[in-house]
């Protein structure tokens, strides 16, 4: 009897720890389910804002979502989870992400996120001075960490090709449209050619540039032949328009 009476205590011992580990596995079941929910719709979040901030460019990341806090007991939300971020100008590397679930058990909580991104875009091959009228030779195609890119940047050469650099540039530095000018094509003291156009009267005559510039610029000009300095528009090297 006594015997069988201790059996029965061993038992019930046994189910009370059967009991208490299954609700443990099963509260911890429902944290990481919840917290797979949270990670989702996070990461999907973060990626449509930066597509939309990022048109029709391509671009890898590597979203980090921060651990929730372990004494929240959240459940897994029976409905769509629905999420909230701050407005995004430009891309920033921190951010946060509120997270709501409204059934069955509702919860909100918020979740600090972390975003890295990175981009291919047009980067020197080569060091460049000051001044130098870029080719196709000076250009390379790169992955860069967009956090690299606040002062802008190009996704193709085109854009870059026969424009002169403002300021010298390393290797594998990225160009940037504040580095760029358009080149020179009148420099001062060069004689060019200037046309003057009014209804159906076209006039050409000579003059001497008094400034450099590029084309779209203006600049004053002397005329050779009657010596009077006006302001004329570049229209191309040698070329300078002026209103009569």
């Amino acid at each position: 009897m006594r015997i069988g009476h201790f059996y029965s205590i061993r038992t019930l011992i046994r189910l009370i720890l059967v009991t208490v580990v299954s609700a443990g596995f099963t509260s911890h079941s429902f944290a990481d389910t919840a917290s797979q929910q949270i990670n989702k719709v996070i990461v999907d979040a973060v990626n449509d804002k930066l597509a939309g901030l990022f048109q029709n460019t391509q671009i890898r990341t590597n979203i980090k979502v921060n651990r929730l806090d372990a004494r929240l007991k959240l459940a897994p939300c029976g409905s769509d989870v629905s999420v909230s971020l701050p407005p995004m100008q430009r891309f920033n590397r921190r951010t946060s992400a509120k997270v709501r679930c409204t059934s069955p058990t509702p919860w909100a909580v918020q979740v600090p996120v972390s975003i890295r991104a990175y981009m291919v875009v047009a980067v020197a091959s080569n060091q460049l001075l000051r001044g130098h009228r870029i080719s196709p030779n000076d250009i390379s195609l790169a992955e860069m960490d967009i956090e690299k890119l606040k002062y802008g940047y190009f996704t193709k050469p085109e854009p870059i090709l026969g424009m002169q650099l403002k300021r010298s540039l390393t290797i594998n530095a990225p160009f940037t449209p504040k580095l760029l000018r358009f080149p020179i094509v009148i420099q001062r003291g060069e004689h060019v050619t200037i046309s003057a156009q009014a209804s159906a009267l076209s006039v050409k005559t000579n003059g001497i540039a008094l400034g450099s510039g590029t084309v779209g610029e203006k600049i004053p000009i002397r005329n050779t032949k009657s010596q009077r300095i006006v302001e004329g528009r570049i229209i191309s090297a040698g070329h300078v328009a002026v209103n009569m």
